[in-house]
């Protein structure tokens, strides 16, 4: 019933909480069972939407696998047995690197420890098994973690998969693990394009948003030689 009615009010993509998180308390336990998450994922496929799923712990991830979701939002606590599970779904795993590097002092010591093994244990894993690793912040747009630093994720995936390929997980796998037709430069996608100073190739940290002199947004530009400009021009 949820998912019909989000689905009647114009989602594009349906995320459930298949476990706990640390802003609901940081216990890190299942919210939904196998057979409730695969409802939604059915549900939902049958509209023709994806399906995302916060998971924290094994449990909740291998619930997610099980059921068959598009993504999976964060995934702490991954190990090689389910990371070769995601693998072999083609799923995409988001590991919002940017948000628990603005925050990985606060909170209890149990969510520093989980974030500390994600930086390390859980992203050497998804490197090593060639995860379809998806550049996704989480950033809520509050003073600590505010909208428009997405390029800080380019640059925190760098460090483990390289610039190219943080660059591709940013773009051409966001899109495809959306299901849009973006993320390239292709006839008949849609024309979402930057122009930097710098080569991101040798640096992504040219990315940064002062460096951008211009953007467009669907085939509209937004931004010309470093001037915003009255959208639609």
């Amino acid at each position: 019933k949820a998912v019909r009615l989000c689905i009647r009010d114009g989602a594009d993509v349906i995320k459930v909480y298949a476990s706990g998180s640390f802003a609901g308390g940081g216990k890190i336990k299942r919210e939904l069972t196998v057979d409730e998450l695969s409802a939604i994922v059915d549900e939902s496929h049958e509209s023709g939407l994806k399906v995302a799923a916060h998971a924290y712990g094994e449990e909740a991830i291998s619930n997610v696998i099980k059921a068959g979701v598009d993504s999976i939002e964060h995934g702490l606590g991954l190990t090689e047995k389910l990371a070769e599970e995601i693998k072999e779904k083609n799923m995409c795993y988001v590991p919002t690197l940017t948000a628990y590097a603005l925050s990985k002092n606060k909170g209890s010591e149990e969510r520093k420890k989980l974030i500390e093994r994600h930086f390390n244990e859980d992203m050497e894993i998804a490197k090593e098994k060639k995860l379809n690793i998806v550049a996704g912040t989480d950033l809520v747009g509050i003073s600590e973690e505010p909208h428009g630093l997405n390029y800080l994720e380019i640059v925190h995936l760098s460090k483990y998969i390289g610039n190219l390929d943080a660059l591709k997980a940013a773009t051409v796998n966001a899109a495809t693990c959306l299901g849009i037709n973006a993320g390239v430069l292709k006839e008949n996608y849609i024309a979402d394009i930057i122009a930097i100073k710098g080569n991101p190739l040798n640096d992504v940290n040219e990315l940064e948003p002062n460096h951008v002199d211009f953007v467009m947004i669907n085939g509209k530009i937004a931004k010309l030689n470093g001037i915003l400009m009255p959208f639609g021009v």
